[in-house]
């Protein structure tokens, strides 16, 4: 998939070509979807629906690995090539699984500029719990109206990714630091309709609707943080080789030597992030498994693993190959490790990759309600209402009839 944004095929054809060199008898064909295609291709190999066209390795975002381990859609991973699970997890910091291998990972921190906080003399002390992020949101969008200092900046706050919707991953800190989540502990039923789990998206949206985080449309320069756009984001990329790269053609100066890096604000009930990234896996159906799982072994030699985040300006997943990243900003290496401390995971339900698709047409109808200047609280209760029926009825089709116990299960 299009990963950070960056080329996926001018960044993988060079490690592709390395490999042919070491294996002649094989050819890399790589096939790039967009994430909001990827999902359903997906499931077409699931069900065979163009089996001409099946993949042998298969880059699996964290939310989807529980659903396709569970629909036999991933091959399990060699201890021959990888050593045991236990051995995996011991060097990951990725979400290891037995049928897929970390590949690089996503962890949420915030950034922040320096020098516009210096220059509205604003205390960054501040982003420490919400309180003080919302005054500093409020202070941000009210000076940068009033004076042409900063004229490059839009707005506050960039939307993560300047995507059109909310993503799961975007959401889940803020319900989390309210006390909520998205289902039940058992993962039997889902929470969305619950007290916490509403009050940490009223927060969120609110921060839109109130105009300190845009939505992405036609009357915004196409931009985020990196480019210059905005004073804050939330963010798990480090683009430590481009945007923040003096030497990097695309690096914006004030921006590179501006930048600085904390934890998430604190919500009510504490501080949390969100951890996720991508993995690779074999397809069941590949008629290629074992130059498939060798090319994989290939992409995660630890030179090429760091060598690959750094280009699309994510952290590997490897803990030994974090050292280096933050030679240029060292403050940033504290607020990124610090956030370990804090990071979960999405839930591992079987229906995650089905729950992420209703939770982002949620998303979209909120922000859709923003953008016509027709959201309220009492439009959002509903949406989320409406998502948690969705749900509520998807997870049904596992959570009834005969359950299935011991060896069997």
């Amino acid at each position: 998939m299009p990963n950070a944004g960056f080329a996926t095929r001018g960044i993988l054809a060079g490690y592709i070509s390395d490999f042919e060199k070491e294996r002649p008898d094989v050819h890399v064909k790589l096939t790039v979807h967009p994430w909001s295609l990827a999902w359903n291709r997906v499931m077409e190999v699931v069900k065979n629906q163009n089996p001409r066209s099946t993949p042998d390795v298969v880059q699996v975002g964290t939310t989807w690995v529980t659903t396709l381990s569970y629909l036999s859609a991933l091959e399990q991973v060699p201890d021959t090539l990888f050593g045991t699970r236990e051995q995996r997890v011991a060097t990951s910091i990725g979400d290891s699984s037995p049928f897929c291998i970390p590949w690089f990972i996503d962890i949420r921190v915030l950034y922040y500029r320096r020098d516009i906080f210096e220059g509205f003399k604003l205390d960054p002390a501040s982003l420490n719990d919400w309180v003080g992020f919302k005054k500093v949101c409020a202070e941000l969008k009210k000076n940068l109206a009033k004076s042409d200092r900063f004229s490059r900046i839009i707005a506050p706050l960039g939307i993560p990714g300047q995507k059109p919707g909310v993503l799961m991953h975007d959401l889940a800190p803020w319900v989390w630091e309210t006390g909520g989540d998205f289902c039940s502990d058992g993962l039997l039923e889902t929470n969305l309709n619950q007290a916490p789990f509403i009050e940490g998206c009223e927060f969120y949206f609110d921060l839109i609707d109130q105009g300190y985080m845009p939505v992405s449309n036609s009357a915004l320069p196409q931009g985020n943080f990196f480019t210059g756009h905005y004073a804050m984001q939330f963010s798990g990329s480090w683009p430590v080789d481009t945007y923040l790269n003096p030497a990097s053609p695309i690096c914006i100066p004030e921006v590179a030597s501006g930048t600085a890096v904390v934890p998430l604000p604190a919500g009510p009930q504490g501080r949390y992030t969100f951890l996720g990234g991508s993995n690779l896996g074999v397809s069941s159906v590949s008629q290629n498994k074992e130059a498939a799982w060798d090319f994989i072994k290939f992409l995660l030699d630890p030179d090429r693993l760091v060598g690959h985040a750094r280009a699309i300006g994510a952290l590997p997943a490897r803990l030994s190959g974090m050292e280096g990243l933050f030679d240029r900003i060292p403050t940033a290496k504290e607020a990124f490790f610090n956030s370990f401390g804090y990071a979960r995971r999405l839930p591992r339900l079987i229906e995650l990759g089905s729950v992420e698709q209703i939770v982002y047409k949620m998303g979209t109808k909120i922000l859709a309600l923003i953008r016509e200047k027709t959201y309220s609280h009492k439009r959002l209760h509903q949406e989320i209402n409406s998502a948690n029926n969705e749900i509520k009825s998807l997870l049904s089709i596992h959570r009834y009839g005969k359950r299935i116990t011991g060896e069997a299960a």
